[in-house]
């Protein structure tokens, strides 16, 4: 078992996982940003996510995102390339990111993760999602970018539980309890 990752993975998350263990075993260290190939992994590549760590004015730690699949956006209604992680997710959603990847740049393990989204896409579905994020290393060898996939299925559950009216196209809560088994 590497990191938190479960013995069975969707065969998407398992392609890309695959594709990071190799290439860490070709260089004998976590992959750098530059060695990152997606047409490598072409059919994973639109569920895929780049993240780059960032030091903010006040010292505070930022994320932007360097790449957002198409298949990230379609499902989120969010296109986030070259936005920032504050950008794109609330509160709640940026904290529970930036502990994730920042334990993931700092362990250099994989994170993998349970949740189902609340988000607003237009038919006002629930995302039901399971995703790893992985650590790369920038060209000074240290941990500086987070490579992340995702797998979803979209769940006709209503997501509007109140009066009050929401965004369109964004990510507005985490949820930890998946009904999945």
């Amino acid at each position: 078992m590497l990191g938190n990752l479960p013995e069975h993975l969707d065969p998407e998350l398992q392609v890309v996982t695959d594709y990071w263990l190799r290439l860490k075993d070709e260089h004998g260290r976590v992959p750098r940003l530059r060695e990152i190939d997606l047409m490598s992994i072409y059919g994973a590549a639109r569920n895929i996510f780049i993240a780059d760590r960032i030091e903010g004015l006040d010292g505070e730690t930022l994320y932007r995102w360097r790449y957002w699949g198409t298949g990230v956006r379609d499902h989120t209604g969010i296109e986030a390339t070259g936005k920032y992680l504050h950008e794109t997710h609330n509160e709640a959603g940026v904290r529970d990111a930036i502990n994730s990847y920042d334990a993931v740049l700092e362990t250099l393990e994989p994170d993998y993760w349970v949740k189902r989204t609340r988000t607003i896409p237009v038919d006002r579905t629930y995302l039901s999602y399971r995703r790893i994020v992985f650590p790369l290393l920038n060209d000074e060898d240290r941990p500086a970018h987070v490579f992340g996939v995702f797998v979803s299925e979209q769940r006709e559950v209503p997501v509007m539980q109140s009066g009050s009216p929401m965004q369109q196209g964004g990510i507005i809560e985490f949820i930890d309890d998946d009904p999945r088994p």
